[in-house]
């Protein structure tokens, strides 16, 4: 079975209701839907979603990168995804999106032409069920509350609040109140889809220590490595009791206090190295992990 013609194709979809996040408000899903088609008239679906600010790729740049790898796939053995894959990223760097949407087109064709589920095609099965997420994007709290109660009514159990839309401590309250409402059982994360700086996420961070969180998505940029170290170490000291090392000046959360100008500030703690603010041997994970993006 080989693949015969791989075509994308551009929609736009009005959402339900719009959803907000950092420096963005999302009122149409603009997407690229990819069908390939096999020698043995199979056909297998994938798909990616423009994201300019995450991978860098838009409907437009989609289009084209699809349409620049196409010569390399068709021909090609459809069962050897792997190939395809190590064939795509020696055509060309990075476009994750467009990539992703052939592979996912793929395993869907494979898949049908062999009546395998798609997990067959990915190792094996890990699991029956899993929780599905709700996320929680209208960055207004009452809104957010409402949606929230609905979600968890309706048999919700994981979440996940869009945050980076306001200031750290307005949404760090925003994220308290949500935390309250939905409850210790509930698997809770935030998201600031790499909307704010170092400061602004230690901030957020320390600001919600004890709120619930299970973790905090893209808190800073995806290549600031070391602003994401500092904001998990910031965690890390938030989610216990404060030794003298990982206290702030006058009891202060931020890290971002203006100084005056030409003159010397004191030194003051850090709570990114001291021994006293690392997770020890066997203890339970902070409540606010920070994962690196990709």
């Amino acid at each position: 079975m080989r693949i015969k013609r791989v075509e994308p194709i551009a929609v736009s979809f009005p959402m339900k209701k719009p959803v907000f996040m950092a420096g963005v408000e999302i009122r149409r899903a603009d997407n690229v839907l990819v069908r390939i088609e096999a020698d043995n008239g199979a056909v297998g679906w994938g798909e990616a979603a423009s994201a300019p600010t995450m991978t860098g790729e838009t409907v437009e740049s989609m289009m084209a990168a699809i349409g620049y790898l196409t010569p390399a796939l068709e021909g090609r053995p459809a069962e050897d995804i792997a190939g395809a894959l190590a064939i795509m990223a020696a055509r060309m760097y990075a476009n994750s999106g467009a990539k992703a949407a052939i592979e996912i087109a793929l395993h869907d064709l494979v898949g049908r032409a062999t009546n395998q589920p798609a997990y067959a095609l990915l190792g094996g099965k890990q699991r029956s069920r899993m929780a599905v997420l709700g996320v929680i994007s209208t960055g207004e709290l009452n809104s957010d509350l409402r949606d929230a109660e609905k979600k968890r009514a309706d048999g919700y159990a994981a979440f996940k609040i869009k945050v980076g839309i306001d200031t750290p401590l307005v949404d760090g309250e925003r994220t308290r109140r949500l935390c309250q409402l939905l409850g210790g059982d509930a698997l809770i994360s935030s998201d600031a889809n790499q909307g704010w700086s170092t400061q602004e996420a230690v901030q957020y961070v320390r600001a919600v220590a004890d709120a619930g969180l299970g973790f905090f998505e893209q808190p800073v940029k995806a290549d600031d490595i070391a602003g994401m170290a500092a904001v998990a170490a910031a965690a890390e000291c938030a989610a216990r009791p404060k030794p003298a090392a990982c206290a702030m000046r006058s009891g202060s959360t931020s890290m971002s206090r203006p100084r005056p100008a030409n003159r010397a500030s004191p030194a003051r703690p850090r709570c990114i190295s001291p021994p006293r603010c690392r997770r020890s041997p066997g203890a339970s994970p902070s409540p606010t992990r920070d994962w690196p993006t990709t």
